[in-house]
């Protein structure tokens, strides 16, 4: 079997990515809409989002392990279509059941595209440099997509939020039949079900390579999950900004987030990057601190969401890069592992907002608290002990 020319199959890692977390966050936006024309509390979809966090994370797993062993062709091929199918019964949920059992479909099948797509890239990258680089270029494109998610799902709202999930299912169609373009030509090294685990035991046993991982995990939740996930409703309390406003805000949480990534991609060689990752971690409890004294105010508001994107934006690849430099083999093993983490804590998160009915004026500063807390002591660790 031939190889594709990896242009074409680095597109296919980022574009992966892209529609993955579009898919992902994308009902989110949605759910005050679709409670409202569900005839249901807002509360109950929270339970049904965590529930695709959770399917999400799982598939991340059991998808991408048995892409190691059948090969990223095929198995891409089933997720894509389960994941088309679930949005099918979410663009015509009439009931919440439905609606419950599209969020199952969607998760079982999106998890595992940025995964596939980031072993994907690590196959074609020849030395620690390229996967530095190329992690940076992931890690924009999936902070980008849920800001596209968000733009689509508010735009379409005031016609018919269904809408939204029909368009998503074009896109999801169209990366369907380019994946099984470029994979078909794509020579894959194929392992079985023992070395899946041995390698699995390897990564999860090598702490530096756990803790990167946890450290992307808890960054990509605070920012996916509850700060892009909730942007509409973190400024609700100002109502007197329209919905184009709204939208070009939220398009500025991606960009303080490509600063943060162009920033570590200035310093990506300088041996203090461990020193500078802890300098950057103890800066979280400023935003947390301006949200919680004047939250009140749209300016404040933002300055320290904003700050939040950039302090991540910086983080998020550095872990990411250096959890996957080391990695030679079963590489989808160890791509699910980060979507795991992130997906996990997303899970949890929407789960623990939804039963407790926690507003996101009140959750926001406990998700900033813990990710303060988790990225801080990983930070230390990783310094102190120079895993």
């Amino acid at each position: 079997m031939h190889s594709r020319p990896e242009p074409s199959l680095h597109f296919l890692s980022y574009a992966l990515a892209i529609v993955g977390y579009m898919t992902l966050m994308l009902t989110m936006p949605l759910t005050s809409a679709i409670a409202s024309s569900l005839q249901v509390k807002t509360g109950t979809l929270h339970l049904g989002i965590s529930l695709l966090y959770f399917l999400f994370s799982l598939s991340a797993i059991l998808l991408s392990m048995l892409s190691d062993i059948f090969g990223a062709y095929r198995i891409l091929k089933y997720a894509q279509l389960t994941s088309i199918a679930g949005l099918a019964l979410l663009a015509n949920a009439q009931e919440v059941t439905v609606f419950y059992l599209g969020c199952v479909l969607v998760g079982s099948g999106t998890g595992c595209y940025s995964s596939i797509g980031r072993s994907v890239m690590l196959r074609h990258s020849h030395n620690p440099e390229h996967i530095k680089k190329r992690t940076a270029i992931l890690s924009l494109a999936i902070i980008v997509a849920p800001i596209l998610s968000f733009t689509l799902a508010r735009s379409m709202i005031p016609s018919n939020w269904r809408y939204a999930y029909y368009i998503m299912m074009i896109i999801e169609l169209t990366t369907l039949f380019f994946s099984q373009y470029a994979l078909r030509g794509d020579y894959q090294p194929l392992t079985n079900i023992r070395c899946v685990l041995h390698v699995w035991l390897k990564y999860i046993s090598t702490r530096s390579c756990l803790l990167n991982m946890l450290s992307t995990g808890v960054g990509y939740a605070l920012i996916l999950q509850t700060i892009i996930g909730n942007f509409h409703n973190i400024l609700k309390p100002h109502t007197n900004l329209t919905y184009l406003q709204v939208n070009l805000l939220a398009f500025g949480l991606s960009v303080f987030y490509i600063i943060g990534i162009a920033t570590f991609r200035k310093v990506i060689n300088s041996p203090r990057l461990p020193f500078t990752r802890i300098i950057l971690t103890s800066l979280l409890p400023v935003s947390l601190l301006l949200y919680i004294f004047h939250h009140s105010s749209p300016t404040a508001t933002l300055i320290a969401l904003y700050g939040t994107c950039y302090i991540i934006g910086f983080l998020n690849p550095l872990s990411s890069s250096f959890a996957m430099a080391e990695i030679k083999e079963g590489q989808g093993m160890a791509s699910a592992l980060l979507t795991f983490s992130f997906a996990f804590t997303s899970a949890m998160y929407s789960f623990i907002q939804g039963y407790f009915e926690i507003p996101i004026q009140q959750f926001l500063p406990l998700s900033l608290g813990f990710s303060f807390f988790a990225l801080f002591t990983i930070s230390i660790l990783l310094k102190k002990y120079q895993f």
